[in-house]
């Protein structure tokens, strides 16, 4: 193909063209268009096994290395050395989450602390309009406070139904005189407790120069195919990322099973949740600026429902890569700032800024695969790049398949090869929704639907006594 494109160029002659004493050759054009994206799909190929192939180590190896450079990480049933008192207020803010709620604040009203803590928990009943306000009423148990919020209040954002708790809470504390020992939980309306998640908690919380613990996260319904792909994302990719910004204390807080002590928060102001809509990685880059210290803990989860439909997993995506985007101004904020490493600079801008690149990236793509379809069809596929193709499709199934497996002995092949195949199809469908975050910003668009629950079992064990 190189020689013919070389001749086709000399007889293109550009200067020629421009003063208009020959025809121009478009089919020049097009194959060096066409070597071009061989070129791009060849540069995709070694993203792929470079990325993947990073994830994967780091999924093995991870823990062992924050051990190693960190030298304090708890071990599971250590004792806490310091601040072994602490106060967990569990927020779980709730907006027409009838289906769940219940199930919900009665599994962590369930859940035994550490020796010498307390725990409650704060619902936020962000204006409901179902049964959500009713469910939580009913639920008799002194630790359970229930907050109930009314528009015009109401309604304006996850990050505003957390401040409010936050306030509420922040003043409970100092009457009780408690604002040193108090952590928040922030739980989403599905969420049930992992393993010894509060005492792998409390664990860390033992360096009192912690500031905040985030947990991994697991998918509940891995009956459903999507609920599957969704458990290897968070399970063994997020999981793995984590576990590598950890050595670094430079963790991202999630939505869900993020633990912030109330001291930190009060750096942040009277309003630590901005109306951002993803408040949690905000969140968490801003007490990062101000010198706190995040860990991550990968040895317990929080679990919740998976979507189970390509719909709502695409308004999901949106409003993250939404999020992403509208969060850049981050990245010159955490380069002048002392906190920020070249490696965890690194990382955040490409957190960040994988939605743009992905948005011209989509493109190429699909100009690669229709030139290799129409190739196929002609019967004028190239060897070589016939075989880079394949592996370029093969690869990242097998490095994540494997990779799951390894992390979670308990999956199946067949199971962990189709969560990888599902994967590959929601990176497509990241890209696809990429396009309609920018344009949602264009419009200025910032609003978010929510995501209907599925119904699950009452299958909460019995709430110990308790008392304050």
């Amino acid at each position: 193909m190189v020689p013919q494109v070389r001749g086709r160029l000399r007889r293109w002659g550009t200067v020629d063209w421009l003063t208009g004493n020959t025809t121009l050759d478009w089919t020049a054009l097009v194959d060096v268009f066409h070597a071009a994206l061989y070129l791009i799909m060849l540069f995709l190929i070694w993203w792929w096994v470079v990325v993947l192939s990073w994830v994967y180590w780091h999924a093995r190896h991870g823990t062992q290395a924050a051990v190693e450079s960190l030298g304090e990480m708890p071990t599971q049933g250590g004792g806490p050395q310091v601040g072994s008192t602490l106060n967990f207020v569990l927020v779980i803010p709730a907006l027409n989450e009838a289906v769940v709620i219940g199930n919900t604040v009665r599994a962590w009203l369930a859940e035994t602390p550490p020796e010498g803590c307390r725990v409650r928990v704060f619902a936020v009943n962000d204006g409901s309009d179902d049964n959500t306000g009713a469910i939580l009423d009913a639920i008799d148990d002194p630790r359970l406070t229930v907050l109930h919020r009314r528009p015009p209040e109401a309604r304006l954002g996850k990050g505003q139904a957390l401040n409010a708790a936050y306030q509420a809470i922040l003043v409970d504390a100092r009457q009780r005189g408690t604002e040193k020992s108090t952590v928040l939980g922030v739980l989403d309306a599905d969420s049930r407790p992992g393993p010894d998640v509060l005492r792998e908690v409390h664990d860390f919380f033992a360096d009192v120069s912690v500031d905040a613990v985030q947990t991994g996260v697991r998918i509940r319904n891995r009956d459903r195919f999507w609920g599957r792909v969704q458990n290897l994302e968070f399970g063994s990719l997020v999981d793995a990322q984590q576990t590598y910004r950890d050595v670094d204390e430079a963790v991202y807080l999630a939505g869900n099973g993020q633990f912030v002590t109330l001291s930190a928060l009060t750096g942040l102001g009277g309003r630590p949740w901005s109306h951002s809509l993803v408040e949690d990685l905000d969140l968490g880059v801003r007490l990062l600026l101000n010198e706190d210290r995040i860990r991550y803990t990968s040895r317990t989860f929080v679990s919740q429902q998976g979507l189970t439909q390509v719909k709502p997993l695409m308004r999901q995506r949106t409003r993250w890569v939404q999020g992403n985007l509208m969060a850049l101004p981050f990245i010159p904020a955490a380069k002048r700032s002392r906190v920020f490493t070249r490696r965890t600079m690194i990382d955040l801008t490409l957190y960040l800024m994988t939605p743009a690149i992905t948005i011209p990236g989509l493109l190429l793509v699909i100009f690669s695969w229709a030139y290799f379809a129409q190739r196929a069809l002609t019967h004028s596929i190239p060897g070589f790049w016939f075989s880079m193709t394949l592996i370029a499709a093969v690869t990242p199934i097998v490095i994540l398949s494997h990779g799951h497996r390894r992390r979670n002995p308990q999956i199946g092949r067949p199971e962990a090869v189709g969560s990888a195949l599902g994967f590959m199809v929601l990176v497509l469908i990241g890209a696809v929704v990429t396009w309609r975050a920018a344009v949602r910003i264009l419009r200025k668009q910032h609003g978010w639907s929510k995501t209907a629950r599925l119904a699950e079992p009452d299958d909460v064990p019995a709430i110990p006594t308790a008392s304050m």
